[in-house]
């Protein structure tokens, strides 16, 4: 199931009270299922076939999709990570260290809108094997609506200490 395509992928990370018995296998990757459950960032770990094998409830709340959905499937087949319109999920799991700002769509949904999410992209090596990847979605909306309040402010705050400024200017013209 999933929990065990997970501890092969990670290659039997185990917690240090963990045997290496088969339930000790059982107990490890429950433990590693409640350690990316609780991560606030979504994750999605896919095999070296691109299959998706995890998709945490972060990944579900950043996202719309449901993990029964995507699990055990070719990620391809349900997301697309979008940088202007372009599909960059091929470039992602090429390139080392990959980290960028992608709007996350549901792939053959040309209606759908996006979520905006900073995905970074680890390639899994188990005994120098590539055997998967992680992907971290950091949803950045809260992030951009500060960021426009912000700028809002600062804009309405310039524009209010220009106004008193330019009545007295044109009174002192005026005076003299």
């Amino acid at each position: 199931g999933m929990l065990g395509g997970i501890f092969r992928i990670f290659g039997g990370i185990t917690s240090p009270n963990v045997s290496s018995s088969s339930n000790g296998q059982v107990a490890a990757s429950q433990y590693l299922w409640t350690i990316l459950s609780a991560i606030r960032d979504g994750i999605i770990v896919v095999d070296a076939l691109k299959n998706v094998v995890l998709f945490n409830k972060a990944a579900e709340a950043v996202t719309g999709f449901k993990s029964v959905d995507l699990v055990g499937k070719p990620i391809s087949n349900g997301i697309q990570f979008l940088f202007q319109d372009q599909d960059q999920t091929n470039i992602m799991f090429q390139t080392p260290g990959f980290s960028q700002e992608l709007t996350v769509k549901q792939a053959n949904d040309n209606a759908a809108i996006g979520v905006l999410v900073k995905v970074s992209c680890t390639q899994i090596d188990v005994n120098g094997v590539p055997s998967g990847w992680v992907l971290a979605l950091h949803d950045v909306r809260f992030e951009k609506q500060l960021e426009e309040m912000k700028f809002g402010f600062v804009s309405i705050a310039a524009h209010e200490l220009r106004t008193p400024l330019t009545a007295i200017q044109t009174s002192n013209e005026v005076a003299l």
